[in-house]
């Protein structure tokens, strides 16, 4: 690792008097410097980037466009922002492994210091346990190839914390239960959304925190590595202090198959760091069973546990010889107890 001190980028004095032309004041314009290192080269190198200095808070951003990924082992000083992947055609990548850390702020009059993994292009963040990212604002898009992934199998806790609004738009995976993830202002997830959470315990798992309101759309995919996964348990998926809408579809294609009469379910319920938790549960479930030879319907508990149902209504229709319709029965409406179980 070389770095090298900047010269300063201001006016000179001459004679220990100021020189300003008057009406040539220019307003801050940031600039993007680039990275023109190779493929996992060290991000702390400054030939490594096209102003021979690693970026700084000069109001420079950090930006990978030439499809490779910077390295980051050692904390880097602040600078103004960070892209990953400008333009359509460009893919850039950052990762951040055990010991980088790097935090990007605002400019007066010139960058936000946004975090923007894939402006038009495809970025891709990974920060591995003992790494660390922080900014003002979190912003995952451009391509749908663009992901953050966060965490690894080390134990030791990966961090990217945002002290404004986060969007999570492509590809977001949390692996295990050793991962920092904060936003002091609001999280969303739209519609193209995916967020990938690693199970690796069989109750712990770290959740997408938000200090505001974390509003949800798109794909969860629940995943699990050295977890078999049983009626009761349950892992937090969003902490945030209010949640609104809801995934609209859990895939769970990499999921272990759960026997009949369990189910992956989510719910949301008061607690965590901000209020509200949305939690992924294996539940039981009841099961309706046909006999296909009397056309005998019955509700059966094959868990383990009792179920509890405030009452349930059955809708029958009979048909005629020809196949025509008649008119349906009259719903019938039952109670139950309190505790019911179906008899073997």
């Amino acid at each position: 690792m070389r770095l090298l001190k900047r010269p300063s980028q201001f006016v000179s004095v001459a004679f220990g008097v100021f020189v300003l032309t008057l009406g040539q004041l220019q307003v801050a314009q940031a600039v993007n410097v680039l990275w023109t290192g190779t493929n996992l080269a060290d991000y702390n190198t400054n030939s490594n980037w096209s102003s021979n200095f690693v970026p700084g808070t000069f109001d420079e951003i950090a930006t990978v466009n030439n499809n490779t990924t910077a390295l980051l082992s050692s904390p880097a000083q602040n600078a103004n922002g960070l892209t990953l992947g400008q333009a359509a055609a460009d893919i850039g990548g950052l990762r951040i492994a055990n010991g980088g850390s790097v935090t990007m702020e605002p400019f007066s009059g010139g960058s936000t210091g946004a975090l923007t993994i894939g402006q038009t292009g495809q970025g891709n963040l990974t920060i591995l346990g003992g790494g660390s990212l922080s900014g003002p604002s979190l912003s995952l898009g451009g391509t749908t190839a663009s992901s953050i992934v966060l965490g690894d199998n080390s134990g030791l806790t990966a961090s990217l914390t945002v002290s404004g609004a986060a969007n999570l738009t492509r590809t977001t995976t949390i692996h295990g239960k050793f991962v920092n993830f904060s936003t002091t202002g609001n999280l969303t997830l739209s519609s193209a959304s995916t967020l990938i959470d690693e199970i690796t315990d069989p109750a712990a798992h770290s959740p997408l925190k938000s200090a505001g309101t974390a509003s949800i759309s798109g794909t969860l995919r629940p995943t699990f590595t050295g977890v078999t996964p049983a009626a009761g348990n349950s892992w937090n998926i969003i902490d945030a202090a209010n949640i609104t809408g809801g995934f609209t579809t859990i895939d769970t294609s990499a999921a272990p198959t759960l026997p009949a009469g369990q189910s992956y379910q989510l719910s949301q319920v008061n607690g965590g760091t901000n209020g509200k938790l949305l939690k992924l549960t294996v539940d039981e479930i009841l099961a309706l069973q046909v006999n296909r030879t009397t056309g005998a319907v019955s509700i059966a508990n094959i868990g383990t546990t009792a179920k509890s149902l405030d009452g349930y209504c059955s809708l029958f229709e009979r048909h005629s010889e020809d196949r025509k319709l008649e008119q349906p029965t009259r719903p019938s409406r039952r109670r139950l107890g309190r505790s019911w179980r179906d008899r073997e």
